[in-house]
């Protein structure tokens, strides 16, 4: 059974982070990261240079490469909407 978790790595040979202004990097939380437009966000982002965290239900087949951390969240259960934005 899947633990909800990917592990994280960096970001793929050849892309580059990317940071805001500040020179903090750039993270991006995308939902519903397993299908649809939030797989293909998640694509776009990883592909240039972001460190995403995905949440959705169920992870994406296949992960995704890059700097991508998978959490299982139900965005109707207010608890788990909050232990994603601690």
């Amino acid at each position: 059974m899947d633990s909800g978790m990917s592990t994280q790595t960096g970001p793929a040979p050849g892309r580059q982070e990317q940071y805001s202004e500040q020179g903090v990097r750039r993270h991006a939380l995308v939902t519903g990261c397993a299908s649809g437009i939030g797989a293909a966000i998640t694509a776009r982002l990883l592909a240039g240079g972001w460190r995403v965290t995905g949440a959705d239900l169920r992870a994406p087949r296949p992960a995704p490469s890059g700097d991508f951390r998978f959490e299982r969240a139900d965005l109707a259960a207010t608890d788990q909407v909050l232990r994603l934005c601690a």
